[in-house]
């Protein structure tokens, strides 16, 4: 997933709302096209994605009455090394809700199509567990350091 997201590069989108062509006008998503840009219609997708700490990475179909608990449970659930805090709803728009935004409600948010739930890794946890992994090679040199030293100078 990291590497993934190391990966996209920014394309210079920019995000608007459409509706009626002629509400567009004079409001604040009536932008003017500049040389070489292009306006792309995507056709409404009808599945909402989680990613991340998840046990099943996968897309489901969308439904109005399912919320985010539901989808992250259709995924298996979040897994040990999960950020819970740090989740958030990549919308369909290019906006993005954080559950720290959105507070206590957020699992039981409802979804609109196309939108991504993404559930990231407890980067703390890896650390910690690293740290742990050092020191336990050290204290096993230093053992080994030990009893060689032993062996040689009884």
């Amino acid at each position: 997933l990291l590497a993934k997201m190391r990966a996209a590069k920014a394309r210079g989108r920019l995000s608007i709302k459409l509706t009626e062509p002629e509400s567009l006008k004079k409001g604040p998503y009536d932008i003017a096209l500049e040389d070489k840009d292009a306006l792309h219609i995507p056709i409404m997708p009808s599945s909402v994605t989680v990613i991340g700490s998840v046990f099943n990475q996968n897309s489901f179909i969308y439904d109005s009455q399912t919320t985010i608990s539901s989808y992250l449970n259709m995924a298996g659930g979040i897994t040990q090394e999960a950020d819970k805090d740090s989740m958030y709803v990549l919308k369909i728009d290019g906006t993005a809700v954080s559950k720290r935004q959105f507070g206590w409600g957020f699992s039981g948010a409802r979804l609109d199509p196309g939108d991504t739930i993404v559930v990231p890794q407890e980067v703390e946890r890896i650390a910690w567990l690293r740290e742990i992994k050092d020191i336990t090679q050290i204290l096993f040199q230093i053992a080994v350091t030990a009893g060689t030293l032993v062996v040689i100078f009884p």
